[in-house]
């Protein structure tokens, strides 16, 4: 299956789920439900490291990303549910197998499924839980002799938080929020060059994540459309994996792992969001 197959499959599964949403929360009584168009642009960073702390690969680049989610109140809980996709470029520089320096670029192409419930705790503060799933596919282009290669990540994190709603400036409600978490190791599906197919576990993870959004108060939005802007940075540890055996034909030819990773993100976004 093509990478574009699989994001216009992703597109039709995560409209679904969240149409499903709607039909529950609709059934069980919440309160207002909101339905939200997403769009924004990244820069991203991706660094990896040996076990001796020498970089070995940097990529930057700008990521485009659009999605949909669904978001309400139930039982005192404001939820959310998130489908989102990505695509883009990042400029890569790095190393060989043979330690020769190595300039070209990798494509890349995201979708992730998020979902979170916000607890108010006081007037303006509440505290959060989030579960999301990830999966990157990274295609990194050939340079002269050497051969590109395919990548699948997948990777599962959970996460607590803590928000603060600011008194409403200038017409408009600021809310500022954290996030702290990780999960456990994910798996690598790797095509090396004129080898066998591998499966790859990769090591444990830990993120840190700060935000910034802006909308309409909620004495306006009360119900039709409206709007709402957002800033995020986000980082992202990711240990060594194990290492695994790479066949070619079956037949041992050598070994690979995914070593210590770090990801860094900083973007914009905007929804266009309609109240029922």
């Amino acid at each position: 299956m093509t990478p574009a197959s699989l994001l216009a499959k992703g597109r039709l599964c995560g409209l679904f789920a969240l149409l499903t949403l709607a039909s529950l929360a609709k059934a069980a009584e919440c309160g207002a439900t909101d339905l939200s168009l997403l769009a924004g642009v990244q820069h991203s960073r991706w660094q990896e490291f040996d076990a001796r702390g020498r970089k070995l690969v940097d990529e930057s680049g700008l990521l485009h990303h659009t999605g949909l989610q669904l978001e309400g109140d139930c039982a005192s809980l404001q939820w959310a549910a998130q489908w989102s996709q990505g695509r883009g470029t990042r400029d890569y520089d790095g190393v060989s197998s043979a330690n020769q320096p190595i300039q070209t670029t990798s494509r890349l192409s995201l979708q992730r499924v998020q979902l979170q419930a916000w607890a108010p705790v006081a007037e303006r503060w509440a505290v959060g839980a989030r579960l999301g799933w990830t999966q990157w596919d990274r295609d990194l282009a050939s340079v002269g002799p050497v051969q590109g290669y395919p990548e699948q990540f997948r990777t599962i994190q959970a996460a607590v938080g803590v928000r603060y709603i600011l008194a409403d400036v200038g017409g408009l409600r600021w809310t500022l929020s954290s996030w702290l978490g990780g999960g456990p190791g994910g798996t690598l599906y790797l095509q090396l060059p004129n080898t066998d197919a591998a499966r790859l576990r990769l090591g444990h993870s830990q993120m840190a994540q700060l935000g910034v959004q802006l909308e309409l108060p909620e004495s306006v939005h009360r119900t039709g459309w409206s709007w709402r802007l957002g800033w995020q940075m986000q980082q992202e540890q990711m240990r060594a994996g194990p290492s695994h055996a790479i066949t070619r034909n079956g037949i041992l030819v050598g070994g690979a792992a995914q070593p210590k990773t770090r990801q860094t993100s900083m973007g914009l976004d905007g929804a266009l969001r309609y109240r029922f």
